[in-house]
């Protein structure tokens, strides 16, 4: 709490001194365990059936998608170690993930969406994982900054 003393005001910053120095640590453990969540969330919703129906993910044929994920720093974060990407590199991901047409404009093949549903079902342990990260209460200082 900061103190007032006078024309002074002084203010703890122990807890955000500590938060600070446990940030890049926490966030990136965090990070990779939230990616790592979502790619088990994405590999329990391939679809059973090959070909699976336009709607639904894929089916699991090749593993060629499946094993193209990759969870990395996203460039320029070097320094920080906070930015983590999951990302799947097959060449094939985003044609499943939205579909293709043809030239004139017709629909090739229908979306067989599987990432962004895992996205969306991830929506609550997302906003968890920020309180996670800027949780104080094992820093001492009251638990509040």
């Amino acid at each position: 709490m900061p103190q007032i003393n006078g024309k002074f005001v002084r203010l703890n910053t122990t807890v955000l001194d500590k938060l600070l120095s446990v940030l890049p640590y926490r966030a990136d453990r965090l990070l990779a365990e939230t990616a790592e969540n979502i790619t088990n969330d994405i590999d329990a919703h391939w679809s059973q059936v090959s070909p699976s129906s336009p709607g639904n993910p894929p089916a699991v044929v090749t593993e060629e998608l499946k094993r193209s994920a990759t969870i990395e720093l996203l460039p320029g974060s070097e320094r920080s170690k906070i930015a983590k990407q999951l990302t799947y590199k097959a060449d094939h991901a985003s044609f499943t993930e939205y579909g293709t047409l043809n030239k004139d404009g017709s629909t090739r093949m229908a979306p067989r969406p599987w990432f962004r549903p895992a996205m969306l079902r991830a929506r609550q342990s997302i906003v968890g994982l920020f309180k996670r990260i800027y949780d104080v209460s094992d820093l001492g200082g009251g638990g509040g900054v």
